[in-house]
């Protein structure tokens, strides 16, 4: 994730894992913008039911700005496709 938002404020990304059309699992990763840690963040994490045959095929990926509990400010969706 890169954060360039210079205002008040965290960054929060919305992962959400499909199997065709049907939502599998979802979450979520916060960071605050300032911070030491710099623009570039990593997160590893599993998301997706280990029990599904075939797995998930799609992970939308969601961007947005928060200012308390507020969202605002969300990118339009990226979806990942399983190869």
């Amino acid at each position: 994730m890169v954060d360039l938002n210079d205002d008040a404020g965290a960054t929060q990304v919305i992962f959400e894992a499909f199997a065709g059309s049907t939502k599998i699992d979802s979450g979520t990763r916060t960071a605050d913008d300032y911070t030491d840690l710099g623009i570039v963040r990593d997160y590893n994490f599993t998301i997706g039911d280990t029990e599904l045959p075939g797995g998930i095929d799609r992970i939308k990926i969601t961007v947005c700005h928060v200012l308390g509990t507020y969202l605002y400010d969300c990118s339009s969706p990226v979806n990942k496709s399983k190869p």
